[in-house]
């Protein structure tokens, strides 16, 4: 179930539940999305703070949110990166990457993945009842494995997420391979 998956990928669990149905399967997914979502605001500090200095939030957060997210933020008094969700990490990285990407070390691929993933992520907020397509959950651990590679993720991060991907092809599930 989602709560044993949980645990697992909280406490680095080196092995893979059994995963016995594509609801299980974007359970999981849906964890290593929220990993993602740490992960980039983690970089995203780093980043902001070679950017702006103690500047960071009033110069590359505030002037980066939609007005909805400014709203949400405001109201929730939202003051680490940690308080946002992905669809939010994603829009900051987007808006400032230029200057992320000439002042910072970062993945020349960086932008191109962000991009994808802000793509997973808005696919996952708008899923519907029904458990999505194997294709479509080996295609965003595809996407996240290689966030995970270009963002500098945990060696464990990084080899858990493989690991299930490598689950994931293996499995047919009545699809194509």
């Amino acid at each position: 179930n989602s709560a044993v998956l949980q645990n697992m990928l909280e406490q680095n669990t080196p092995s893979l539940p059994m995963l016995e149905s594509t609801d299980d399967m974007a359970d999981l997914l849906a964890s290593y999305r929220r990993r993602a979502a740490r992960l980039l605001a983690d970089r995203l500090k780093v980043y902001l703070d070679q950017i702006a200095g103690n500047q960071w939030w009033d110069k590359c957060v505030a002037t980066s949110l939609t007005n909805d997210q400014m709203m949400v933020a405001q109201y929730n008094h939202y003051r680490e990166l940690e308080d946002f969700d992905l669809a939010a990490l994603v829009r900051i990285a987007k808006c400032n990457w230029n200057t992320i990407s000439n002042r910072c070390q970062v993945n020349p691929e960086g932008e191109r993945i962000l991009i994808a993933l802000g793509t997973i992520r808005n696919k996952g907020a708008h899923e519907s009842a029904k458990a999505p397509a194997l294709s479509y959950i080996r295609a965003s651990m595809e996407t996240l494995v290689e966030f995970f590679e270009a963002f500098g993720a945990e060696p464990s991060l990084l080899d858990q997420a493989t690991q299930y991907l490598n689950t994931l092809k293996s499995y047919s599930g009545g699809e194509e391979q």
